[in-house]
């Protein structure tokens, strides 16, 4: 989301005003189009979520038409930690949730997971 109207200025407090409105309009999805354009591409989404987190993941994974969606869990300590666990999905494949790592050692892992998916033949 995404403010509809932006303001040229700082917006000052004003005398007797307790409340401001904002009104939202959505972004594009980046994913989806993305996802649509890619030739040989390999398109990594990320779904953070703090409820249903498979059922929101894979619904994700089948709309975007992305080859992986990396879900974690954000309602702890993912927000401002050094320390994530994660879940692959993809297409036609179970999901593997990844034990509890740093994020560093979480982005290791996913590039590794990158390199080894560009060395497969591209599926027509």
């Amino acid at each position: 989301w995404r403010v509809k109207e932006k303001a040229d200025h700082k917006l000052k407090k004003q005398p007797g005003v307790d409340e401001l409105t904002l009104h939202l309009v959505k972004n594009p999805d980046i994913l989806k189009t993305v996802a649509a354009q890619k030739d040989r591409q390999v398109v990594i989404g990320f779904a953070a979520e703090t409820n249903d987190l498979l059922a929101n993941a894979e619904r994700k994974l089948r709309e975007k038409g992305a080859d992986f969606i990396v879900a974690n869990d954000v309602s702890g300590d993912a927000f401002g930690g050094d320390y994530d666990q994660v879940t692959i999905l993809e297409k036609e494949q179970d999901p593997v949730t990844w034990p509890r790592m740093t994020k560093d050692q979480v982005a290791k892992k996913l590039l590794t997971l990158l390199a080894n998916r560009l060395e497969k033949p591209v599926r027509e």
